[in-house]
């Protein structure tokens, strides 16, 4: 459990079944840390970062491009996770962006999720999407 919120990229549940020789499965795991987790009265919440939550935007957005804006992926890059030069350089702003707001006391009065947020809505350009880029 402590590898999923330590790690950077976290190993898959398949990976610790298989660690096992394949004697517990992955369901099982998962069961047993949901069961830890609740004699816990852990709130997940508190651990999600803001570089969890950027990834989680910036993939979903790489996908409303796949599904949604394929007439346009020819033309321009859109996507974040690409492994283009022009989507990594996307993918680092979008991350500078949210440390620098990350380190500014005033942005404590909003959620992590709300700045990554803005931040997305930035970065793409607001109504004049791709604007930035």
């Amino acid at each position: 459990m402590a590898a999923k919120i330590e790690e950077i990229y976290p190993p898959h549940i398949n990976s610790f079944a298989e660690s096992t020789n394949d004697s517990v499965s992955a369901h099982q795991i998962i069961n047993q840390e949901f069961k830890i987790c609740n004699q816990l009265s852990w709130n997940f919440e508190q651990f999600i970062t803001t570089y969890t939550w950027a990834t989680w935007f910036m993939k979903r957005w790489d996908e409303y491009v796949d599904e949604s804006l394929s007439y346009l992926k020819q033309q321009f890059q859109l996507k974040f996770f690409e492994g283009t030069k022009e989507s990594n350089h996307k993918f680092l702003t979008f991350m500078q962006f949210v440390d620098i707001l990350s380190m500014s006391y005033e942005s404590k009065q909003f959620t992590q999720r709300m700045i990554v947020a803005c931040i997305m809505y930035i970065i793409l350009g607001g109504k004049n999407i791709m604007c930035a880029f």
